[in-house]
């Protein structure tokens, strides 16, 4: 096995799951299609890599180096960051830019790298600031409650929200595509991303 990994549900309302893990030596796995989209911070080399991965509409190869510490969050439908436009991450891992050696800069102000056991403090503290919200409409959708929209607006809504439509997919007829991958010759390269260390969970 290449990759430990410990996942957690969580008591957040924006989050739906936790995940930390470390890798033991290089490898590669096929990922699934995903329809959420995570925050993932890599620390390998002494150094931290914060990284926003959007849904992915199809499976695909993730491959990744050794030595790295993995922290996933997982976030829930309907949960999305204002400033950044969900559309631009469909397919796409997106790298943010580091303040200092333990913060990195989001919406204009330095936030210190959360860990396990405090993402749902930081992820609060994201709330409070409104950089991270939670769209209710969405969420009583998906909870099948009643609405007052039409299922056109209701549509709309998904569409600018999520952005990736809630996708649906078979996983056993998906293509499959190669992830960029990070190895640890090449840390300049796209990072371990978070798929992978759903691969053997323990």
């Amino acid at each position: 096995m290449s990759i430990l990994a410990k996942e957690r549900l969580s008591d957040s309302p924006f989050i739906e799951t936790v995940t930390r893990g470390r890798t033991i030596s290089e490898g590669s796995s096929i990922r699934p299609a995903e329809s959420h989209w995570h925050m993932v911070f890599v620390q390998v080399n002494g150094g931290t890599m914060p990284i926003v991965v959007g849904p992915l509409r199809t499976a695909g190869i993730a491959a990744w180096g050794a030595g790295a510490e993995i922290l996933w969050v997982k976030f829930k439908l309907g949960t999305f960051m204002p400033h950044l436009p969900a559309r631009k991450f469909i397919d796409v891992e997106t790298r943010l830019p580091e303040a200092t050696r333990q913060s990195f800069w989001l919406q204009g102000s330095a936030w210190q790298f959360p860990d396990f056991e405090n993402i749902e403090t930081f992820v609060e503290r994201l709330a409070r600031e409104e950089i991270l919200v939670s769209d209710p409409l969405v969420r009583d959708a998906l909870q099948d409650y009643p609405t007052d929209v039409s299922p056109r607006t209701l549509a709309i809504v998904f569409f600018r929200r999520q952005d990736y439509r809630k996708i649906i997919f078979d996983k056993s007829s998906a293509p499959v595509a190669h992830s960029p991958s990070w190895s640890k010759g090449n840390p300049s390269s796209t990072p371990l991303t978070s798929w992978a260390i759903s691969i053997n969970p323990t």
